[in-house]
């Protein structure tokens, strides 16, 4: 069997489920909304089933099973200090499990931590042979003027919320006190955007050339066409994932003229849909099969 865990109502989650409708694919999925107002039990230990009462079903999730997790607190939405608490306690235990489990699960919590620190975040990348733009994480105006002034630079945010990448210039820190810090800084690297999908050992890839600094934002991601990357970094990128004990992973690159990667980040838990309907679903159709099969 296999679980999808997460928000109905969160885009990603909802383009897993349809595609697993149209494969005919038998997915059970559990709405995380509707788990935080009933009960759960999440056994120590690998073997333990974990069992979810929802309000018109007991659901008992077994470790054997197969998981697609987009596991997603909204504790910060709450104004009742219980109904907090109940979010913390329902996220925590849930990864826990899922973490410990010998199922196929992805992804389990722990893989991709390191990216809720994007210094810490890079370091990693490097060390697994990667090429990662210069960066740097400071509250210092001192040091933020010198890095300014070696190049173009981007703004990224330093924790793993999701934003918008901007060019910024010194007049962006017109007056910027050390108390409103840190930032991260990273040098911009002009060239072709990729976004490499990687399921379990199977390489999805899609590329566009855009004049724009977040390819996102400016609506090029409607041009983007899939392409075969360099195997050195298709063989890397598979091995990263194993090695960080993720399944399901989007990374994404900057390629410069003289066709060398730059890595920007690996994603932990992909909001893959746009990507999918560029290539025809071929990231769920991997997705699934690997769920489904384990031999893959």
């Amino acid at each position: 069997m296999i679980y999808a865990l997460g928000l109905r109502s969160e885009a990603t989650f909802a383009h897993f489920l349809a595609e697993a409708a149209a494969h005919g694919t038998e997915v059970l999925a559990v709405d995380l909304r509707d788990a935080v107002e009933g009960e759960w039990v999440f056994p120590i230990g690998p073997a333990g089933t974990a069992e979810l009462s929802l309000s018109d079903q007991s659901v008992h999730l077994q470790p054997s099973d197969a998981f697609y997790c987009r596991i997603i607190s909204l504790a910060d939405m709450e104004s009742d200090p219980q109904r907090v608490r109940r979010w913390q306690a329902l996220c925590t235990g849930l990864f826990a499990w899922i973490n410990d489990i010998p199922g196929r699960v992805a992804n389990r919590g722990h893989g991709g931590e390191h990216n809720s620190s994007k210094p810490l975040h890079e370091a990693l990348l490097l060390r697994y042979g990667f090429s990662v733009p210069e960066s740097v994480t400071t509250c210092d105006p001192a040091e933020i003027t010198a890095f300014l002034n070696k190049g173009r630079t981007v703004s990224k945010t330093v924790c793993g919320v999701r934003a918008d990448t901007t060019e910024v210039t010194d007049t962006d820190f017109a007056g910027f006190e050390p108390a409103a810090g840190p930032v991260h800084l990273q040098r911009l690297i002009e060239g072709e955007d990729a976004r490499i999908h990687v399921v379990g050992s199977e390489v999805i890839a899609q590329r566009v050339d855009s004049p724009n600094i977040d390819y996102r934002t400016a609506g090029d991601i409607s041009r983007l066409a899939t392409f075969v990357p360099e195997p050195a970094i298709t063989e890397r990128i598979v091995r990263a994932s194993n090695a960080m004990g993720m399944a399901f992973t989007g990374w994404d690159f900057k390629i410069d003229a003289a066709g060398q990667y730059w890595c920007l980040e690996v994603n932990p838990m992909p909001g893959y849909g746009c990507y999918d309907r560029r290539c025809d679903g071929a990231i769920s159709t991997e997705l699934l099969r690997y769920l489904s099969d384990p031999a893959c």
